[in-house]
C-alpha cells in the first residue's frame, strides 16, 4: 500500500505553510495555563487582609499599588478604594477617609455615579464623626450636584434631616425630612428612618401634633413590618403618649387597647393594657379605667411586671371617684406588697390620707400611721398600757378579688414546682387580698430556694409575707434572726437560752 501523501507539504505554497505553523503555535499556547493577573492578586490579597488591624499599612500598600498602575480598570480602581476605605474605616482615621473619597472623585472626574458614590462615604463618615456642619455642606453638595436624580436628593434630605437634629435646628429637620419623604415615598427603609427622625425631633420639642402624625404613620403594615422587633413597641407607645399630652384621653385609650391586641409581645400588651386603663382614668372614665386596671391581672395572669402600677391606678380611680373606702381596700393591697421601708411609709401616709378625706377626722389617720410606726403596743412597746394601738384596717375589708383570683388560679398551676414558682404563687395571693397563703408559699419558696435565690426570697419573705401577714412592720428582726439561726438560737445548741420561737408559725393560723 502507497503510504506517500496525496497532497506532500513540499508542494503546498509557502502562505499555507505558514498559516499551518501559527496555527500549530497557537494550539500549544492554547494550551499553556493563563497567567495571573498580578493586580488581581494583590486585590485579592488586600480584601483578605483589610480585617486584621496589624495589616493595614500593607493594605493600604497594596491599594495604592494598584491605583497607580496604568493599565488598572475603572473596576479594579474602584475596588481598590473601596478597600482603603473600609480600612480607614476600621481605625476610624475619619479625615483620611474623607480625603480618601475626594480623591476618587478627582480620579473620576465626570462620572455621576462615582461622584455620588464618594459623597454618601463622606457623609456617612460625618454622621458617625459627629461633624454636622461638615456633614449638612456634603448633603447640600449631594442634592445639588444630582438635582435630576429624584432618589438621590431625597437620600440627601434625609441625611440633611439627621445633621439638623444633630445641631437640634428641629423647624430645619422638619423641612428636610419632609421633603425627603415626599421625593422618595417606596423607599420604604429610609422613609421609616426619616420619620423616626421626625418623630423624636418633634417629641423633643414638644410639638405633638407632628410627633403624632410621624409615629403614626410609622405603624403602617409595609413601615412597621420594617422596625426591629425590639424597638415595636416603643413606636407602638409613641402616639398613645402624644395623644395624652394632647389631653385627647379617649382616642389616646383607643390607640393604647389598638396596639394592645396587635403587639406580638405579651409584656408590652400588658404595658398597652395599664396605659389604656391610665387614659381612661384621666378621661374621668372611672368605671371603664377600674375595669382595664382589672384586666391587667385577669388577662396577663402570669406575668406581674405591672401589677403595681395597676393596683395603684385602681386606688386612683376609686379616689377620684370619690369612693375613699373603697380606694382604702385596694390600697390594703399596696401596703402589704411594700417591698421596702420607702414604701411602707408612702402607702401609710396614702391610706391615712385616704381616712381623713372620708369625714375629715385626723383620728383615724393619726391612728394609722402611729400603728405602722409602734405596732400594738404603742410607743412604750409594752402590752396593756394606755397606748396600746388597734390597726384602723381591721375594720376595712380586702376588695372582692374573686374575679382575679380566679384568672391567676390557672397561672399558679402552671407555673411550676420549684422557688421561683412558689415565689410566684407568694405574689399572686398578695395581690389578691390573702396575705397569710402568700406568707406560705413565701416559706416554701425559701424551702425550695438554693444559690442566689435566698438573698431574694429570704428577705421578701419577711419583708412582705411576715409584715403583710401581721399588719405591720414593728418587730421584724425577730424574723430575721429565727431565719439566720433557726430555733436553737446563735449557739446552734438546743435547750440553752438562747433557743428561738418559729415566730411565723402563729400567723399561719
Amino acid at each position: 500500500m502507497n503510504s506517500t501523501p496525496r497532497f506532500p507539504l513540499a508542494r503546498l505554497p509557502l502562505a499555507w505553510l505558514l498559516a499551518l505553523a501559527l496555527a500549530a503555535t497557537g494550539a500549544l499556547r492554547a494550551a499553556e495555563p493563563p497567567q495571573p493577573d498580578p493586580l488581581a492578586k494583590m486585590l485579592k490579597d488586600a480584601d483578605r487582609l483589610k480585617s486584621n488591624r496589624n495589616e493595614h499599612g500593607r493594605v493600604l500598600r497594596l491599594c495604592e499599588e494598584v491605583i497607580a498602575t496604568p493599565r488598572a480598570t475603572k473596576d479594579q480602581k474602584l475596588q481598590a478604594f473601596d478597600t482603603m476605605a473600609y480600612a480607614y474605616a476600621q481605625k476610624r482615621s475619619y479625615a483620611d477617609h474623607i480625603k480618601l473619597m475626594d480623591r476618587l472623585r478627582a480620579l473620576f472626574p465626570g462620572d455621576a455615579a462615582v461622584d455620588r458614590k464618594a459623597l454618601l462615604a463622606q457623609i456617612g463618615v460625618y454622621r458617625t464623626w459627629k461633624k454636622p456642619t461638615e456633614g449638612l455642606a456634603a448633603a447640600s453638595e449631594l442634592a445639588e450636584k444630582h438635582a435630576a436624580d429624584k432618589p438621590t436628593v431625597a437620600a440627601a434630605h434625609a441625611h440633611r434631616a439627621y445633621f439638623f437634629y444633630r445641631a437640634r435646628k428641629y423647624e430645619d429637620c422638619y423641612d428636610a425630612a419632609d421633603k425627603a419623604v415626599a421625593l422618595d415615598p417606596e423607599n420604604h427603609e429610609q422613609v421609616l428612618a426619616v420619620l423616626r427622625l421626625l418623630s423624636d425631633a418633634a417629641w423633643s420639642k414638644g410639638h405633638m401634633e407632628r410627633c403624632l402624625a410621624a409615629s403614626l404613620r410609622m405603624l403602617e403594615p409595609q413601615l412597621a413590618a420594617l422596625t426591629p422587633e425590639h424597638e415595636l413597641p416603643g413606636r407602638q407607645k409613641r402616639p398613645g403618649e402624644c395623644l395624652v399630652r394632647l389631653e385627647r384621653h379617649d382616642d389616646a385609650r383607643d390607640h393604647f387597647l389598638k396596639v394592645e391586641k396587635a403587639t406580638p409581645d405579651p409584656r408590652a400588651a400588658q404595658e398597652f393594657c395599664y396605659l389604656a386603663a391610665r387614659a381612661a382614668l384621666d378621661g374621668k372614665h372611672y368605671d371603664q379605667a377600674l375595669a382595664t386596671f382589672d384586666r391587667v391581672f385577669t388577662s396577663y395572669p402570669d406575668r406581674t411586671d405591672y401589677w403595681p402600677h395597676a393596683q395603684q391606678g385602681i386606688v386612683d380611680a376609686h379616689r377620684a371617684a370619690g369612693r375613699f373606702p373603697q380606694a382604702i381596700a385596694a390600697a390594703r393591697i399596696l401596703l402589704d406588697a411594700a417591698r421596702d421601708r420607702g414604701g411602707v411609709a408612702n402607702y401609710t401616709r396614702l391610706i391615712a390620707e385616704l381616712f381623713r378625706a372620708i369625714d375629715n377626722h385626723l383620728g383615724r389617720a393619726n391612728q394609722m400611721i402611729n400603728f405602722q410606726r409602734f405596732g400594738p403596743l404603742g410607743e412604750d412597746g409594752k402590752p396593756g398600757t394606755p397606748d396600746d394601738l388597734k390597726n384602723p384596717l381591721a375594720a376595712i375589708r380586702y376588695p372582692d378579688c374573686s374575679a382575679r383570683d380566679k384568672a391567676l388560679a390557672k397561672a399558679r398551676k402552671e407555673a411550676g414546682d420549684d422557688a421561683k414558682a412558689a415565689h410566684f404563687r407568694a405574689v399572686t395571693y398578695t395581690y389578691t387580698g390573702q396575705p397569710r397563703e402568700a406568707l406560705r408559699h413565701y416559706l416554701d419558696a425559701f424551702a425550695r430556694a438554693h444559690g442566689s435565690d435566698y438573698r431574694t426570697i429570704g428577705p421578701e419573705m419577711i419583708a412582705i409575707g411576715a409584715r403583710a401577714a401581721r399588719g405591720h412592720p414593728v418587730g421584724l428582726e425577730a424574723f430575721a434572726e429565727f431565719v439566720n439561726h433557726g430555733p436553737d438560737g446563735p449557739d446552734g445548741k438546743p435547750g440553752t437560752p438562747d433557743d428561738l420561737k418559729d415566730p411565723f408559725a402563729p400567723l399561719l393560723k
